[in-house]
């Protein structure tokens, strides 16, 4: 199981041994200022939770991305302004 990025968040499953062919529920958890993005792998989609069918040599990826969001700015007046990104 893999995360891209580490920092955008984790993935829940139940701990095994697992049989191959057998089901698990699988869910990608995003961290504050993430969001979840998709699975990449032998399975993909957006389905969250995933509950794929197990098989041997399988890999799966949950991707996040940061959010996003629109500013629009209206200037009225003298002045200027300037764009900061602050973490």
């Amino acid at each position: 199981m893999e995360i891209q990025p580490e920092e955008g968040g984790e993935v829940k499953y139940p701990t095994g041994p697992y049989k191959e062919g057998q089901q698990v529920s699988v869910e990608a958890i995003p961290k504050e200022g993430y969001v979840f993005a998709g699975w990449t792998g032998t399975v993909s989609g957006d389905a969250n939770p995933l509950i794929p069918v197990l098989e041997r040599g399988q890999k799966l990826m949950a991707h996040f991305e940061r959010k996003t969001y629109a500013l629009d700015v209206h200037v009225q007046g003298a002045g200027r302004v300037t764009e900061q990104v602050i973490r």
